[in-house]
């Protein structure tokens, strides 16, 4: 009898070690990899490093910085320095070979200058030195970039800026309104008998 129970308990000592030897094998219990800085660099050259550390790596987004030159990685899932396991999965974001479009908003007689301006800096624009035309003041007529007006639906790429074609309204009218005043200012500085001898 008891030489059943000591049996038993070697046998589950034993599968407690096995079980303990494989869960350190299988997580490599205290082995572990620094993750390399590969920001700048091409993807073909990053993706040959991670093989040789026992490493995974996959481009995964596309962005875009006018001073990184084109087709070299921007972004990586995990941090330069970082400890990490053999067969981790890193993923990157590569600079692309221009500005991405970006589907421009319908502004163009739906919206104020402020307006436009606050939503399209929002979105990244810059904006060039308005337009101004005969119109309802501070009223947007149109958006255009590179001397073209932007149709509604149309894409554009964030770096390039863009021009509101914008109404000036009431300096018209106040310019009108200043003639006026001034005409019957005029008038009412000559005499009745002037003003019937001039239309005489």
């Amino acid at each position: 009898m008891w030489g059943n129970f000591l049996a038993m308990a070697i046998m589950l000592v034993v599968a407690i070690w096995g079980l303990m030897y494989f869960l350190d094998q299988y997580t490599m219990h205290g082995y572990s990899i620094e993750m390399p800085d590969l920001r700048g660099q091409r993807p073909e050259a990053a993706m040959m490093r991670l093989e040789g550390l026992g490493l995974k790596g996959e481009i995964v987004d596309t962005g875009y910085i006018t001073t990184m030159q084109p087709n070299v990685i921007l972004e990586q899932s995990i941090a330069p320095g970082k400890q990490i396991k053999e067969g981790r999965r890193i993923t990157f974001t590569i600079n692309g070979n221009g500005a991405r479009p970006i589907l421009i908003p319908d502004l163009a007689n739906n919206s104020s200058m402020r307006e436009a301006e606050a939503r399209l800096k929002a979105m990244g624009f810059g904006l060039t030195e308005h337009e101004w035309i005969e119109g309802d003041r501070e009223w947007v007529y149109a958006i255009k970039a590179r001397g073209r007006e932007l149709n509604v639906g149309e894409r554009l790429p964030i770096d390039v800026p863009i021009t509101l074609v914008i109404g000036k309204g009431e300096e018209e009218e106040d310019a009108l309104g200043l003639d006026f005043v001034a005409d019957s200012v005029a008038l009412d500085s000559v005499g009745s008998d002037e003003v019937g001898d001039f239309f005489e």
